[in-house]
């Protein structure tokens, strides 16, 4: 019931979503919501500039509607995607202004897959124990055998509406059978799936690693682990088998400016494993715990810096509320002010954007 209402523009709480490109709609969402609003930080200041913000954006335009987006802009919001374990959201991401995102594979991939194509969103599925489940019942991972008819039948079936794939979620954490958490093993999966797409898929394109950390907080045995896994996933020659690698940009509730150098640190060490290939960040984000700043600073500070580090596609983790404070809408499926923030770094009311990426 609540995949039927957000499709038909309406929050799973009987309200209708906004349409944020409206700037009276959008004024009347945040002075009606305001009691949902008081217990973030920076309510006031954020307010006063998104509204300004898009009061700005109305008057160059010269209408209420937002302009048609140029070229430009189409390109640049196909930088950014979101991670969701539900694409009844799909109507309400694309409001968002983001062009891709990224899935596991539930039991209902076809109806995920075709709402993700009908709101023109782009998608990044993972190949896990997930796929595994859905090919054959079980989500064990017996043999690379398995693996390999796991995905050749994945492909066959559903490769024509699907634009990336990323091999395995953190296979240094979520381990499962055959998937050890060891280079090789790892090795094996990511080049046996790699040649099965590209000869079904040629277009496709394949992330490798995972996402490995570029933070531990506290639990620096973790980076060094990753920074080894990678490094013998690169000796084995893994690169010839991924057109990107994927990272995982936490900063576990510790907002600072120290723990961005650690970031920018730890991609040039991967960067250096993988020679001329470019990275994902394929989960990023804070919880709206974090003691060093809001879901909202962290946009405006972390994404400026991974672009200019080198990001081709940053992924917000996670769009709906999980039960862990990271969410862009709160539990009762209501923006937070961090989507605003994303939002209007997606699509600037300024005539071009401040910041630049490493393709400009």
């Amino acid at each position: 019931m609540s995949g039927l209402l957000v499709a038909a523009g309406v929050s799973i709480t009987g309200r209708r979503l906004p349409d944020i490109t409206n700037l009276k709609e959008t004024r009347y969402f945040l002075t009606d919501y305001r009691a949902d609003w008081v217990s973030c930080w920076g309510l006031e200041v954020f307010v006063a500039t998104l509204i300004f913000a898009l009061l700005g954006l109305t008057i160059l335009s010269g209408s209420v509607g937002a302009s048609p987006a140029t070229p430009a802009q189409m390109n640049f919001e196909n930088l950014f995607g979101v991670n969701t374990h539900n694409l009844s959201y799909a109507p309400y991401i694309r409001q968002l202004g983001v062009g891709w995102v990224r899935i596991d594979v539930p039991s209902d991939i076809v109806q995920e897959l075709r709402v993700a194509k009908k709101e023109g969103l782009r998608t990044l599925v993972i190949l896990d124990d997930q796929v595994v489940w859905y090919e054959t019942g079980s989500d064990f991972l017996p043999s690379l055998q398995v693996w390999k008819k796991s995905i050749t039948e994945f492909v066959m079936s559903f490769g024509r509406e699907v634009n990336a794939y990323e091999i395995w979620n953190e296979p240094t954490v979520f381990r499962n059978g055959y998937e050890n958490g060891s280079s090789y093993n790892y090795y094996e999966l990511l080049c046996s799936a790699y040649h099965i797409i590209k000869s079904l898929q040629p277009d496709a394109i394949v992330i490798g690693l995972g996402g490995v950390a570029v933070y531990s907080g506290p639990n620096d045995s973790m980076l060094e682990r990753d920074f080894e896994f990678a490094r013998g996933v690169a000796t084995l020659g893994g690169g010839r088998c991924m057109d990107a690698f994927s990272i995982h940009a936490y900063d576990w509730s510790n907002m600072s400016n120290s723990v961005w150098e650690d970031w920018s640190a730890s991609i040039a060490v991967y960067r250096s494993d993988f020679p001329g290939l470019p990275f994902w960040v394929t989960e990023t984000g804070t919880t709206i715990f974090d003691i060093g700043g809001s879901q909202s600073q962290f946009i405006r500070e972390a994404y400026p810096l991974l672009l200019q580090d080198g990001a081709r596609k940053i992924f917000w983790y996670m769009f709906e509320e999980n039960g862990q404070g990271f969410g862009l809408l709160q539990v009762n499926g209501t923006p937070r002010p961090s989507f605003f923030a994303l939002r209007m770094f997606v699509h600037p009311p300024a005539p071009s954007r401040l910041w630049k990426t490493s393709e400009d």
